[in-house]
């Protein structure tokens, strides 16, 4: 009781800042020949608020009094930066006149934007097959998947297998389109092949950007980790498995029937509703192949014995509700002739989740009742930084007969020294190994990124923009069920425009005597690139 007190006394603390009185800034973005750049990203320089220009080029943010930076980017374009005052209950214009790469620049970005077209050509063919292809028609996109997305892996229960995966998105009229996506695969090892698609009905509010209401279906027969979020990153897995005899994939097929409704009111508020019918078939090794073991070698078991012991995994049917409720307040909004905008928030985001395992449908085993309550934000310390957070706590209401598709699973990590996502995921968690079914857990990330505060006053590090980055991460369910790290990094590791990198020392502790250390290298949150992870209306 008393951590629920100070928890939701926390967030009414973080709450207050909200309030008062707020100006805005509007504009245009052009290039030199005033021509708009529909699609231009403006962000506030220091802060994780960003926008995007809309069709005419026209962009609107509402900030509260005090000094800002503003950047705005569009591809093809070096970054424009403006620096304001934003007095109290006042409203201020700035266009963005943009300059192409090849007219401006610092030497290394010309250089880079001036390689001879060879080098372009296999820049070009190493980037799509990293993350495929996408094609634009009049109507319609179509995404083929690549490397990144899982086309080609390696596990010891399919062997290699081929995964291809294609998104079509297709547009109805101003407002409406059909959003879908289809996958097969095939494992060479235990010669099963696999197919699931889905398809959603969007409509879209015209006055309103940012308003919509969906609702789709998810149909057919794949593989599946027992963690929906799919926190084992199938290509890294594949290097681990066969050059270190080390497989971390654990995975199950499932006939799946779902169909989901969604609602975004634009405001601030949205959910998700999502019902299915899933039929859960275990898989076992067949094979142990790799480079680096002998032919009598074998692979740790795919149902790993710590998950057997706190759920049967049989062949079963489970009907299982899903329902996700998440809320920003502080919502503004810019008006348009035909259309109103909102301006994102810089409130703290509230997430429920609320599973229901319902036993007695069909022949559908599972009973269970599953929560979980989030607080995602930060907060900004001026010059002295940024403190992201994420936390919250959840639990089993109910646990009857819960399979381990079902159970609580830590977003861990071990993989091959890449960062798992940033305030979301424990870096040194060993996959599986916190999975659980407590009545109640707590959970905490917290990110301390000092943004030059003392960086810039030490040699070298100023001229380089290197940041540093401190923080933990902590899931706590008892004294004997619990897992703790704290961490050390460089952020905005670069050269030229492209600091995206980021280098952690993280040192964690746990409940089962684990003392873990070492490097982790990943991408920042202000990367172009992020690794798609599984959502609520599908998690392949």
């Amino acid at each position: 009781m008393t951590r629920t007190v100070c928890f939701f006394a926390i967030i009414m603390v973080m709450l207050m800042p909200f309030r008062g009185a707020a100006g805005v800034l509007k504009g245009r973005v052009m290039d030199a020949k005033s021509k708009a750049l529909n699609g231009a990203t403006i962000c506030l320089i220091g802060k994780r608020n960003c926008i995007l220009a809309d069709d005419a080029g026209d962009y609107s943010l509402t900030l509260k009094p005090g000094n800002y930076k503003v950047v705005c980017r569009s591809e093809g374009f070096k970054e424009n930066v403006f620096s304001l005052t934003m007095p109290a209950n006042g409203d201020m214009e700035h266009d963005f006149i943009m300059d192409t790469l090849r007219n401006k620049g610092d030497n290394l970005e010309n250089m880079l934007d001036s390689l001879h077209q060879p080098l372009r050509g296999i820049a070009k063919t190493l980037e799509v097959m990293a993350l495929g292809v996408s094609v634009k028609l009049s109507t319609d996109t179509v995404k083929i998947s690549a490397l990144m997305d899982g086309l080609l892996n390696y596990n010891p229960v399919e062997g290699v297998n081929v995964a291809p995966k294609v998104e079509w998105l297709h547009k109805l009229g101003t407002a409406q389109y059909l959003s879908s996506a289809f996958a097969a695969r095939y494992g060479f090892s235990n010669k099963h092949f696999n197919a699931i698609g889905r398809v959603a009905y969007v409509h879209e509010d015209k006055k309103w950007r940012g308003r919509y209401w969906l609702v789709g279906v998810n149909l057919g027969k794949y593989v599946f980790q027992y963690d929906y979020d799919n926190a084992v990153f199938p290509l890294f897995n594949s290097v681990s498995a066969l050059l270190w005899d080390d497989n971390q994939l654990k995975i199950y097929e499932q006939q799946v029937s779902a169909f989901y409704f969604g609602r975004n009111y634009g405001n601030g508020l949205m959910w998700n509703l999502h019902f299915e019918y899933d039929t859960r078939i275990p898989l076992e090794n067949t094979t142990n192949f790799s480079f680096a073991g002998k032919s009598t070698d074998t692979f740790a078991s795919n149902v790993p014995s710590n998950l057997a012991a706190l759920a049967p995994f049989e062949s079963h049917d489970a009907a299982i509700i899903r329902l996700n409720v998440s809320y920003q307040p502080g919502y503004t909004y810019a008006y348009y002739k035909d259309y109103k905008v909102a301006n994102l928030s810089s409130a703290p985001v509230f997430n429920f989740g609320y599973d229901k395992g319902i036993q007695g449908i069909g022949n559908s085993k599972v009973n269970f009742d599953k929560w979980r309550l989030m607080l995602t934000g930060s907060i900004d310390l001026k010059k002295a930084g940024i403190l992201g957070y994420n936390t919250g706590f959840g639990g089993f209401l109910n646990s009857a007969y819960i399979s381990i598709p079902d159970l609580m699973h830590l977003y861990g990590n071990k993989g091959i020294g890449i960062a798992a996502p940033y305030l979301y995921s424990f870096q040194f968690a060993q996959y599986y190994e916190f999975s659980n079914k407590e009545s109640f857990y707590d959970e905490t990330h917290v990110e301390y990124n000092l943004n030059g505060f003392i960086s810039n006053q030490l040699p070298g590090f100023k001229q380089a923009k290197l940041n540093f980055v401190v923080g933990s991460n902590v899931f706590y369910a008892k004294q004997s069920d619990y897992y703790t790290e704290a961490f050390f990094g460089i952020d905005n590791i670069g050269f030229g425009k492209y600091h995206y990198l980021r280098l952690d020392f993280v040192q964690s502790w746990d409940s089962n005597g684990g003392r873990n250390s070492g490097f982790r290298l990943g991408i920042n949150s202000r990367s172009l690139v992020s690794l798609r992870q599984g959502n609520l209306n599908s998690n392949w």
